[in-house]
């Protein structure tokens, strides 16, 4: 598992996927892997097993070799703007910002691209040898998922749907990317 580039760990909530996902972070850091773990829903469920404060956006080392970031979807959208769209200095345009903002809301499958977009630009970017995400639960987890599919959709041709492509082929190629699916015996 620690041989791909992506392992994300979802599953019902309550079951352990945070700890789950720390433990794997932790164990790739100890193994010598510059490590990245990502939190991708609620806040709270790594840094509670990193035993720090509250996660932001920006990478942070929690340990040597091991940094975290919990995904912010306003900021994730303002970094994809500035990158991937050549926009920069997206935040000083409030207006601008909170309309994206507003479409990432209520436009199937955009607020999914952006989270998901985040922690595979993290992946791309090849700053990390291993990142893990703490993904959401196993039945929002098909969306984030099947998102760059659903862009492609909508998206005939251009540069957003480029990046949807690279999207989807990253997700299913199992020589990158690993989904951990944490259960309780019962």
């Amino acid at each position: 598992m620690l041989d791909r580039r992506l392992v994300l760990v979802s599953g019902k909530g309550g079951v352990g996927k945070s700890a789950v996902a720390a433990g794997l972070a932790l164990l790739a850091q100890r193994s010598g892997f510059r490590v990245l773990a990502v939190e991708m829903g609620s806040p709270g469920g790594l840094s509670t097993h990193f035993g720090t404060g509250s996660l932001g956006f920006e990478p942070r080392e929690v340990r040597p070799g091991l940094h975290a970031l919990h995904v912010v979807r306003s900021e994730a959208l303002l970094e994809y703007l500035a990158l991937q769209l050549r926009l920069p200095g997206m935040g000083r345009f409030g207006a601008v910002a909170r309309a994206f903002d507003a479409l990432a809301t209520a436009a199937p499958a955009v607020r999914e691209i952006i989270t998901m977009g985040k922690v595979l630009w993290e992946v791309r970017e090849g700053r990390w040898d291993l990142v893990v995400a703490d993904a959401p639960p196993v039945g929002q987890i098909g969306s984030f998922l099947r998102a760059p599919v659903s862009i492609s959709e909508l998206v005939p041709a251009g540069r957003v749907r480029a990046q949807a492509d690279w999207m989807r082929k990253t997700l299913a190629d199992p020589e990158l990317t690993r989904l951990v699916l944490v259960t309780l015996l019962e």
